[in-house]
């Protein structure tokens, strides 16, 4: 399974490094006083082969 960045805008996808949170290129498109533009969110490609539960995907263990 492979994780990635995905820009809720334009689609462009990215690394997940932490240097990096927002898109930047919709970023360049950002206006005053205006709604964040380019958020960046996790996207996956992938098949999970049982149903997960939110845990399974973080990188922490259950407690």
């Amino acid at each position: 399974m492979n994780f990635n960045y995905q820009c809720s805008e334009c689609g462009r996808e990215y690394n997940i490094t932490p240097d990096i949170m927002i898109c930047p290129v919709c970023s360049k498109l950002q206006e005053p006083d205006k709604p964040l533009r380019g958020i960046l969110e996790v996207a996956f490609d992938g098949y999970f082969h049982h149903q997960p539960k939110m845990s399974d995907l973080l990188p922490v263990e259950a407690v």
